[in-house]
């Protein structure tokens, strides 16, 4: 459809959620002028109410047909985006297998070339400088490394169906907030996956992913997120309730890193931190040697 904003998934859930509400505004009018038709004795005013209740129905009827497509694509694009995700942890995981790799090969050459620097004589200076060039390559491997162990450690929810079904039977009907901090990709992706469990769960999920600024500790008082958050929190005004959300997201969600729960809050609240850091390994440090001076001689007085 050519609509503005058609690929964007904020505007494409916006735009929904806006047909959704004015849809439940109409179908409420109708109610009331419904009601007020039965109330009239005046038969030309009672008809009028009718008439008018029925165009608010016409009005709800008709959003709830335009939002139907918004709410299609809104599936759609929320999963090409979870299968972006995943594309990246396996391409992630390849190159952490390649810098692995290097890094075994950079580690041999150095051992080779720290020998050949100790039993050279006048060759010392050429070995040295190949040591120096592995210990750089070494390096580069680490980089790599921390490149890309960040997204091969991406948090996934695993066992999803089972999982929503758990909380549909302790938790239908719940109001919930599902919340991570802005420009956190990572975040972003595990807190839509929770969002969309929540839903199945037939629970009441508020979407506040990635909208959530990065706090300054102290200012905003005891707050929550007065703090960074790190890896899950769990808050509400039933401590027991947070307690069990955490249990089942543990358990059958095998969510990594674990949960933090038991904070009073007053609405039930799941909030995506910042993941803490993950190490996949580390290329040793090429120790370049220092140059060894020959030994002065002396030949003995006669």
């Amino acid at each position: 459809m050519l609509i503005p904003d058609w690929n964007s998934l904020d505007s494409v859930r916006r735009a929904h959620s806006d047909l959704e509400a004015a849809a439940i505004v109409f179908f409420a009018l109708l109610v009331l002028f419904d009601v007020l038709a039965h109330l009239s004795k005046d038969e030309a005013r009672k008809t009028l109410l009718e008439k008018i209740g029925l165009g608010f129905f016409a009005v709800a009827v008709l959003a709830e047909i335009i939002a139907y497509p918004f709410g299609q694509r809104n599936d759609a694009l929320s999963e090409q985006v979870i299968g972006s995700l995943d594309r990246k942890a396996e391409q992630a995981s390849s190159r952490a297998s390649k810098a692995l790799s290097d890094s075994e090969t950079a580690i041999t050459k150095s051992g080779l070339a720290t020998i050949k620097a100790d039993t050279a004589g006048d060759a010392a200076g050429n070995a040295q400088g190949k040591v120096e060039a592995v210990a750089k390559r070494a390096e580069q491997v680490d980089a790599e490394l921390a490149q890309a162990e960040y997204l091969m450690s991406a948090r996934s929810v695993q066992n999803r169906d089972e999982l929503a079904e758990q909380l549909k039977r302790r938790f239908k009907g719940h109001d919930i907030m599902l919340m991570s901090y802005r420009g956190d990709q990572e975040g972003w992706g595990l807190c839509t996956q929770l969002w969309y469990i929540a839903k199945a769960a037939e629970m009441k999920p508020v979407d506040q992913c990635g909208v959530e600024d990065f706090a300054i500790p102290g200012v905003f008082g005891n707050s929550p997120v007065s703090a960074l958050v790190s890896p899950l929190a769990i808050s509400g005004p039933n401590i027991q309730e947070t307690l069990d959300i955490a249990d089942l997201l543990v358990k059958i969600g095998r969510i990594p890193f674990g949960t933090t729960s038991g904070m009073p809050n007053g609405m039930l609240m799941i909030f995506v931190g910042v993941k803490p850091p993950f190490m996949i390994g580390q290329a040793r440090g090429v120790k370049v040697p220092a140059r060894k001076q020959a030994k002065k001689t002396s030949n003995p007085k006669p």
